[in-house]
């Protein structure tokens, strides 16, 4: 069982993690229990699916490039040109 006392909570913005971003972002990543990563849906604090895998068990590495694509592919384009 996963206690939020344990877990290491990061948004994942334009810039990259941090506590806090400029940028609104629907998916952060957390650090579970087990030292794994999840990747999650701050709306709903649930596990992200991609293709019916919910995105745990991750690397912190892959977690952060699953949440931007993630990010990106979901986000707002209004700054690009």
């Amino acid at each position: 069982m996963l206690h939020a006392s344990h877990r290491s909570n990061l948004a994942v913005g334009a810039t990259g993690i941090g506590g806090e971003s400029t940028v609104a972002s629907g998916y952060a990543i957390r650090r579970e229990d087990d030292g794994t990563w999840t990747v999650y849906d701050r709306a709903t604090d649930m596990p992200a699916v991609i293709n019916d895998i919910p995105q745990v068990g991750h690397s912190e590495e892959d977690a952060r490039d699953v949440a931007r694509e993630l990010d990106e592919l979901l986000g707002d384009d209004d700054d690009e040109e």
